[in-house]
């Protein structure tokens, strides 16, 4: 079984490993395993092409706290790029889909846009330098739209939470079940714990880039 998303979990699990062990033989593995993504697995990408990789922009944050690298932080902005350019922003005939990503079907699923504000949480502060400023090689306002990003993308993932009026056509024992837990899209009231626990990661690390670093 072959996953696009197989090589940045893996990169972020060995500079996490890194980070507990203080081997920093796992962090130079993580780091050549990035670099072979920028530059030979996604080197001939167009723009619009880059994977929406949530756990590789982990990975990268997770390595560029002690080895930071210009290469690694372009590719970063590619894929954050990607991810953006890629967010519906307005959307007058479904006003509920703004803050959503298109991915499979006629919707945008709670999934999906949980895992892109994880990985735009995850990367925004390689965007600055050790002053809390705007890195020069960043790209003008980065770091807003990243944060503009976030915002959106979270405020979408909370409307999917199954909620009191989400829930009145349910049974009240159903209902009462199912209140609080993130369905799989508002099309399909499935159930599953990796829609929840990464909604529940993406709310966190929103919170962490638009109040706690501000």
């Amino acid at each position: 079984v072959k996953s696009l998303y197989y090589p940045g979990e893996a990169i972020f699990g060995l500079a996490s490993l890194s980070n507990v062990t203080r081997d920093m033989r796992w962090l130079k593995a993580a780091a050549r395993a990035a670099d072979w993504i920028a530059d030979v697995r996604d080197a001939k990408l167009k723009a619009d092409e880059f994977p929406h990789d949530h756990w590789l922009l982990y990975g990268i944050a997770e390595i560029h706290k002690t080895l930071p690298d210009e290469g690694r932080r372009r590719h970063a902005k590619k894929v954050v790029d990607a991810i953006l350019n890629a967010q519906i922003r307005t959307d007058t005939e479904n006003p509920d889909f703004v803050g959503g990503w298109l991915v499979n079907g006629p919707v945008p699923s709670t999934n999906p846009a949980a895992c892109r504000v994880e990985g735009l949480s995850a990367i925004h502060d390689i965007f600055l330098d050790e002053e809390g400023r705007e890195a020069g090689g960043a790209g003008k306002g980065m770091t807003s739209r990243i944060r503009e990003g976030i915002l959106r993308g979270a405020d979408f993932v909370l409307r999917m939470q199954n909620g009191r009026e989400s829930s009145l056509a349910l049974s009240s024992e159903s209902a009462s079940l199912m209140r609080g837990a993130w369905p799989t899209s508002v099309l399909n009231p499935w159930l599953q714990i990796d829609n929840t626990q990464h909604a529940l990661c993406a709310c966190m690390g929103a919170q962490k880039v638009l109040f706690v670093s501000n």
